[in-house]
């Protein structure tokens, strides 16, 4: 297997189709998924778990950084 067949598979696994996604029906999914939660009475939970996870953000993507490390010599670009 060449080179450039070889980074070719690697350049197409990265690339991710567009999502189609009109502001309007992401407007419709987002009070969907709003009413659903209040409606169940999950407002508090939710909030708690979202904000309980937000510091976690910072060390995920540092972990990112550092396992990933290891990959960026595969990914084709600067």
């Amino acid at each position: 297997m060449s080179k450039t067949s070889k980074g070719s598979k690697i350049k197409n696994f990265f690339d991710l189709p567009e999502a189609e996604l009109s502001p309007e029906n992401r407007d419709k999914i987002i009070e969907k998924i709003a009413r659903d939660i209040i409606e169940k009475g999950m407002g508090v939970p939710v909030i708690m778990t979202l904000q309980s996870v937000k510091p976690l953000s910072n060390v995920g993507s540092q972990m990112g950084l550092f396992f990933g490390s290891a990959f960026f010599p595969l990914i084709p670009g600067n």
